[in-house]
């Protein structure tokens, strides 16, 4: 009977087993699957973009458009450990004498326009602040008027960009430059936190937990993350 009992069970064992390696090797298959069409769908709609790109007259100076692009959706869909996006990303384009200030002079907007999605969206709270009375009309339009202030300084105060895609295309003796930037989000939504606290006027607010049950860090990325931003 004891000798049933343990063939028995590890009968049931080796079934169970069996089931398991079956059902990862399904989802093995299923993940790969996925990768490939998700790479399919990927690979041709970056030489959709390129040709467009192309066609209204941009070029590379280094890596291909075809690369660069790569490389910009790759950041675009990488996400950080709390599965929030990892970056913000601006795309934006300035026109200069040079390369050099052409470039300089669109990263530099593409640095305000980062600042201003993030404000809108630290705005979006307010408002969603305001509607479930955490917040008095009058603390709501004070709140409001410091995401504008921190606007400008929160450009100022973005660090060292990663510049994915860097185009051009030349006009006369002009240069317009085209550029996607990409920047960390948790360092970007500390930033402008700083800087709204600094900027509210005393007494606004009951202090630093009131602020951060508003517009907190954590609340800040998952609004930027459900708001859709035209680059």
């Amino acid at each position: 009977m004891l000798a049933i009992a343990l063939f028995a069970i590890a009968s049931a064992c080796a079934l169970e087993a069996s089931a398991q390696d079956n059902e990862q090797r399904v989802m093995k298959r299923d993940k790969s699957d996925l990768e490939k069409d998700l790479y399919k769908k990927s690979d041709k709609n970056v030489r959709k973009e390129a040709k467009q790109l192309k066609k209204e007259g941009w070029k590379a100076m280094d890596l291909s458009i075809e690369k660069q692009l790569e490389k910009t959706w790759e950041y675009r869909w990488e996400d950080g450990p709390d599965g929030y996006p990892k970056y913000v990303s601006a795309t934006t384009q300035a026109v200069g004498e040079s390369f050099t200030a052409a470039q300089s002079q669109a990263e530099n907007l593409a640095k305000l326009r980062i600042a201003s999605n993030i404000g809108s969206s630290v705005t979006s709270l307010v408002t969603i602040a305001e509607g479930n009375q955490q917040l008095s009309p009058s603390q709501a339009a004070s709140m409001s008027r410091s995401v504008e202030n921190a606007k400008v300084a929160v450009a100022q105060k973005l660090g060292r960009l990663i510049v994915p895609m860097t185009l051009y295309r030349q006009k006369k003796n002009v240069y317009e430059v085209r550029v996607t930037v990409m920047y960390d989000l948790n360092s970007a939504m500390k930033v402008a936190y700083s800087e709204i606290y600094k900027d509210l006027e005393t007494g606004v607010l009951e202090g630093k937990e009131q602020i951060e049950s508003v517009v907190g860090v954590d609340q800040m990325k998952e609004q930027y993350s459900k708001m859709n931003f035209d680059e």
